[in-house]
């Protein structure tokens, strides 16, 4: 019988194309198999809890694996050859046994996300921030993103997948925080998100900020959702998982 094991990691996601393996592309997922596969002496495919978009960063994420019957695991030795397997922009925090019936993706009751954003430009953030320089409304924002608790259709807010049966989310909580003058954290903590949700979310509601976009316009996207209206997505740098929870 194999054996089920979890780990717990975090990435850097700027030179990755999103977590899903890919031929021919750099992968969280690819890199991390490489890794486990090199170590266990045999083919070992991984279940993330998600998957982060191309450029996104997970500060938090797990995923599962199993191990063929005979395959013995050392968590502490199974980290450090790990941590020596993987570059260093990919960190493995945690491993650990499991049941067998235990799955990373379906097993998650909720994931919070958080977005950063500025209107100042900082060469030693700007790599992690998107940057709209102009008069910002900090109080707008924020009943924008007020607006947004409770369950609600997020049609607005996503691209087709065919996979998706329905676009309607729980979002438990979702603040737009200001840090100082400049400098903004969007975070959202929800039961689902769809394909580019988060990006699309705070794409949409910089835009209000910025008096590009009125609020009654924000609003309509949320009463009448419609995948035709998601034209606006803020870029994949500055977009973190910062947790799942279980």
């Amino acid at each position: 019988m194999t054996s089920r094991y979890l780990i717990e990691l975090s990435y850097d996601g700027s030179k990755y194309n999103g977590w899903q393996k890919q031929p021919g592309q750099p992968t969280v997922q690819g890199e991390l198999e490489q890794a486990l596969s090199t170590i266990f002496r045999q083919e070992i495919t991984i279940m993330g809890s998600g998957r982060t978009d191309a450029g996104v960063h997970a500060e938090q994420q797990f995923a599962h694996f199993n191990l063929e019957p005979g395959g013995k695991v050392q968590p502490h030795l199974v980290l450090h050859s790990l941590r020596g397997l993987l570059p260093n922009d990919i960190y493995v925090i945690n491993i650990k046994s499991v049941p067998q019936e235990y799955h990373a993706r379906f097993d998650a009751i909720s994931r919070q996300y958080r977005y950063q954003f500025s209107t100042k430009h900082n060469v030693f953030q700007n790599r992690y921030n998107w940057v709209k320089t102009g008069d910002f409304d900090a109080l707008i924002v924020q009943k924008c993103a007020v607006l947004l608790i409770g369950e609600h259709d997020f049609g607005s807010f996503c691209k087709f997948n065919p996979d998706v049966n329905h676009t309607r989310c729980h979002v438990y909580s979702s603040t737009f925080d200001i840090i100082n003058e400049h400098t903004f954290h969007y975070r959202i903590h929800a039961n689902r998100f769809l394909h580019h949700m988060v990006r699309s979310i705070v794409g949409n509601i910089v835009e209000v900020g910025l008096n590009r976009k009125s609020f009654a316009e924000f609003v309509d996207l949320l009463v009448n959702p419609d995948r035709s209206n998601s034209k606006v997505s803020a870029p994949a740098h500055a977009l973190f998982l910062e947790k799942v929870l279980y």
